[in-house]
């Protein structure tokens, strides 16, 4: 009987949760304070269209301007409907914009960067890409629109193409420095351009962005 008694006792006797809910109550503020928050941003981008040819029905005389962005390997080709604009000063016959350093291959670049990545080498290919990228002369294309933009009568749109090969990362670029109105119009050094500010009183520049399909 003092046996049985016993058993029934500890079956009745209660589970006491205080130290559970005490390393619970610790945990959840180091677990709160671990948490990694990730910045997402939307671009609003129309859908593909594709680009009408010079030789088209529609009249040559536009009442506003759009300009045309295509990026390459060896810089970018800026035109408008009115015509393809000429090289820059510095850039030889070929795109309107030409790379600080001609002599590199940016498709190859691009081509062992996307490999490194396959491979799951993320931090040497995404530093690879990112000094691929970097290779474009962004603060020239910046002071290019901005001058389009200031000088003549356009459009709100800029038309973005690219070639195949050109990876996601450029693209995105191109459309941020397009978009966005900087403190100044003209930028002599890229240092100051990159620390630049948005213009807060006018901060678009470009700020619809379409890609298109160069037929």
């Amino acid at each position: 009987m003092s046996r049985r008694i016993k058993r029934q006792e500890e079956e009745e006797q209660e589970l006491n949760l205080a130290p559970i809910m005490n390393m619970v109550v610790i945990l959840i503020p180091l677990l709160l304070l671990s948490v990694v928050f990730v910045s997402v941003s939307v671009i609003n981008v129309n859908a593909p269209t594709f680009n009408i040819s010079p030789h088209s029905d529609k009249t040559e005389v536009e009442e506003k301007v759009t300009v045309t962005v295509s990026v390459a390997n060896d810089g970018f080709y800026i035109s408008t409907n009115k015509g393809t604009l000429p090289p820059i000063a510095g850039c030889a016959d070929g795109p309107t914009i030409c790379l600080d350093d001609t002599s590199r291959d940016l498709a190859a670049e691009f081509s062992a960067a996307r490999a490194m990545l396959e491979r799951g080498e993320r931090e040497l290919g995404q530093r690879r890409l990112d000094d691929a990228v970097d290779a474009y002369d962004w603060r020239r294309l910046y002071n290019t629109l901005a001058e389009i933009k200031r000088s003549e009568n356009t459009t709100n749109i800029v038309n973005v193409a690219a070639e195949p090969h050109i990876p996601h990362a450029a693209v995105v670029r191109l459309f941020d420095v397009a978009r966005h109105k900087l403190a100044r119009d003209h930028y002599d050094d890229v240092a100051s351009f990159w620390r630049a500010d948005v213009n807060r009183e006018d901060p678009a520049l470009f700020p619809d962005p379409i890609l298109t399909v160069v037929q």
